[in-house]
């Protein structure tokens, strides 16, 4: 059975000396006709074989220094024309190798940083160039992506996990500050205006030394506390126009009702008793002076004349007057 297998190996090795002296005899073509070759595909044919001669090395003994003599004249030929490509290839992966090196050394000087935006993005760069960097042959290559990888990942897990922790502050420094702006809101709309002011202070004071929040909800929760509180200071500092506003208002009203009783086409029995009440109201109304308050002043001794004729046979007709002088 050796034998015969051997035999057969004979038969291979021929097959494969035919295909080395055919790129042998492409390889003195292509030089004598001035033919630049495709070493790279010459180099990967010559690996190629070598492998392939290996599995049918043994050949019967009485040929097989023959066949090997042949097969090795026209590798060696190969070879030398190959060389160049082999010494480019050589100096490719050592640049390759001492690259990777440097992106590994990188690496692991910042695999225990925190500062985690910079860094994130910087190893990303050295990703980025490892791809680029060419290749590296055998077990080198494994030990170096290894070292480079292991580099990578205990940035990145020590980067999560302090994200974890984060976002859990993040949201307990939010509900802080969401019951902050609630009291915010709710003092804006105050008119006890020193009690409040001070309160607001306190709450400005206390925003300062509550911790951040998630950037994506920091300048909204910001935005709603600010804007609470630019809306209670800006009616405080408007609190005398808007004390007085609300003293016009009340005179208003008072007016209103002088005015529903000049609509009626009758005077009503109680009509002097509705004046007089009306009367007794406009006495207690705060004093306020202003052009507004100016105004509800003539509008209210203008409507002395416009008395219905059953007003003015009335006691209360006297009192009516009376009454819109007291504005």
């Amino acid at each position: 059975m050796d034998e015969w297998r051997r035999f057969a190996n004979a038969h291979l090795q021929e097959e494969l000396i035919a295909m080395a002296e055919a790129i042998v005899a492409s390889l003195k073509s292509e030089e004598e006709a001035g033919t630049p070759s495709d070493l790279a595909a010459t180099a990967k044919a010559f690996r190629e074989l070598q492998q392939r001669w290996q599995e049918v090395a043994d050949a019967p003994l009485h040929s097989g220094k023959r066949l090997w003599d042949r097969f090795k004249a026209a590798m060696d030929f190969i070879r030398s024309r190959c060389e160049v490509y082999f010494a480019q290839l050589r100096q490719e992966r050592s640049t390759s190798l001492a690259a990777k090196a440097a992106l590994i050394e990188q690496a692991e000087a910042l695999a225990n940083s925190t500062d985690w935006v910079k860094t994130a993005a910087r190893l990303q760069e050295l990703q980025k160039a490892w791809d680029e960097s060419g290749p590296v042959p055998g077990e080198a290559a494994r030990n170096l992506a290894q070292r480079f990888r292991a580099a990578c990942n205990v940035f990145f897990s020590r980067r999560r996990d302090d994200l974890g922790s984060k976002k859990k502050e993040w949201d307990e420094n939010l509900t802080r500050k969401d019951a902050l702006c609630e009291r915010a809101e709710q003092l804006s709309e105050s008119t006890e205006w020193d009690v409040a002011a001070s309160e607001l202070k306190k709450l400005q004071a206390e925003w300062k030394t509550v911790g951040p929040v998630s950037h994506k909800k920091s300048e909204a929760i910001w935005n709603r506390f600010r804007s609470a509180a630019d809306k209670f200071f800006e009616r405080y500092h408007k609190r005398h126009e808007l004390a007085a506003a609300e003293k016009v208002a009340e005179h208003a009203v008072h007016v209103v009702g002088l005015e529903s009783l000049v609509a009626l086409e009758e005077a009503p029995d109680d009509l002097a008793a509705q004046v007089q009440a009306l009367r007794t109201a406009i006495a207690g109304a705060p004093h306020v002076e202003g052009a507004e308050m100016k105004a509800l002043r003539d509008w209210c001794q203008r409507m002395s004349s416009m008395l219905p004729p059953s007003f003015t046979e009335s006691v209360a007709a006297i009192v009516w007057i009376d009454c819109t002088r007291g504005f």
